[in-house]
């Protein structure tokens, strides 16, 4: 998971699926979702960008 942390250091919200996504939705504004892959499952880590 760090690895994915850092890629988003260094790309931003330009990394792009399948690894983030902007969250749509009013009530979500400026949220983010980190996808990290676990086998077959995917963990999703909400974030903000300042």
């Amino acid at each position: 998971m760090l690895k994915e942390i850092e890629n988003i250091r260094s790309e931003g919200i330009y990394l792009g699926l399948p690894f983030v996504k902007k969250l749509v939705g009013r009530e979500y504004k400026g949220l983010w979702e980190l996808r990290v892959r676990f086998g077959s499952n995917y963990i999703r880590i909400i974030y903000f960008l300042r």
